[in-house]
């Protein structure tokens, strides 16, 4: 069983000081069938219902711009319920713009989770609760004129597991995962080359923490990283597409003679070929340092296309491919890969209403385990 508890608020920067004020509700349930409810090699079919909901409130208060909501997010299984997950999420965070040019946000969030996991053992059926406390903040300071904008940015995140609860055998409750934290430095620029090009620059330091008890009882070692990049965006009518290019390096703590150093991309385009059809692509590497596959430091790489395709006015189908890996920088031996395609149709019943159909098969590579999910569903969505 899952619940996040989080508040988010989200600034508008260029917002008037009316005191207006805006409330939105987004809504979206899914009713489906997958393959492999506990996601394991072996796992058993199941019914699910997956249902969200975001109410969100934005205004002015003195010339303090806020977006503030709360969501519900829940998933509940058939006839495997230690699977459960149930989530519920909010927090603030407001933006003031002092002069023309000049913003400064700032953000706080919390989040508490219970997750549920189910582990089939011959007869025996252990069912695992483990509860989690995220805590979020970020500043930024956003200068801009003349075709420039520099975004300098702190973005903080603590995760605070709490203690495991075990159903179906008596074993002590205990925590099962270390507490860990990662503040990040940024600093992305970005210059108007001309009226549809645009050139980007990233640097970022990565910091992480865990605590001296938490090393040792779960072997974990915290890293440090760098980021140092820069590359393109261009938009030219029905194509958009951005690069950036550059080097990542990471090292443990007390050993910088350690470091590793890996390229670093990321890349996203969309094309509208007619009125009809829009395709889309992504591709990105990056760094893990706050829940590493090896305990130190994980690189990632994923990929993903994407196409819609309107049959009518209301009417749209869509299909995805996506691939995911991760492989610890300092034990090679650790890795995971899944990659997933799915395809479905939706139609628009009303104003900001959506019923859809969809299916999906996903396969992972874990160490030495390797699964498939396949899922059938069927979904509602509608926002006011």
């Amino acid at each position: 069983m899952r619940c996040h508890i989080v508040i988010i608020c989200c600034l508008l920067s260029s917002a008037p000081s009316s005191g207006a004020e805006n409330i939105a509700l987004t809504s979206r349930v899914e009713s489906g069938w997958t393959s492999n409810a506990a996601e394991v090699s072996g796992g058993r079919p199941d019914l699910y219902v997956m249902q969200s909901h975001a109410l969100e409130l934005s205004g002015a208060l003195s010339g303090l711009a806020l977006r503030a909501g709360l969501a519900l997010e829940e998933t509940r299984f058939r006839a495997q319920g230690e699977e459960n997950d149930l989530s519920l999420t909010g927090g603030v965070e407001m933006g003031l713009t002092p002069a023309e040019g000049l913003a400064l946000r700032l953000g706080y969030a919390q989040s508490r989770s219970w997750t549920g996991d189910l582990l089939e053992l011959g007869t025996l059926r252990l069912g695992i609760t483990n509860p989690l406390i995220e805590h979020e903040a970020i500043a930024e300071l956003v200068l801009s004129g003349a075709g420039r904008q520099l975004t300098l940015g702190m973005d903080g995140l603590w995760r605070q597991p709490g203690t495991a609860r075990f159903s179906g055998l008596a074993l002590p409750d205990l925590r099962l995962d270390p507490e860990a934290g990662l503040i990040t430095l940024r600093a992305d620029g970005e210059w108007a080359l001309a009226t549809d090009l645009a050139a980007l620059a990233r640097v970022q330091g990565f910091f992480s923490h865990v605590p001296w008890p938490d090393r040792v009882e779960y072997g974990r070692q915290p890293a440090d990283g760098a980021r140092l990049a820069a590359g393109l965006r261009l938009s030219q009518g029905a194509a958009w597409a951005e690069l950036v290019a550059g080097l990542d390096m990471v090292w443990p703590q007390g050993a910088p003679a350690l470091r590793r150093s890996l390229p670093y991309v990321e890349g996203r385009a969309e094309l509208a070929l007619m009125e009809t059809l829009t395709l889309n692509a992504g591709a990105a590497t990056g760094l893990d340092l706050l829940e590493p596959i090896d305990g130190v430091a994980s690189s990632t790489v994923e990929a993903r296309l994407g196409m819609r395709l309107a049959l009518a006015e209301a009417l749209a189908l869509t299909a995805s491919w996506k691939a995911e890996s991760e492989r610890g920088l300092y034990d090679a031996g650790l890795g995971q890969f899944r990659w997933l395609v799915g395809a479905g149709i939706v139609y628009q019943a009303a104003k900001g209403v959506e019923v859809g159909l969809s299916a999906s098969h996903e396969r992972v590579t874990a160490m030495d385990e390797r699964y498939g999910i396949s899922r059938i569903a069927a979904t509602m969505a509608g926002h006011i």
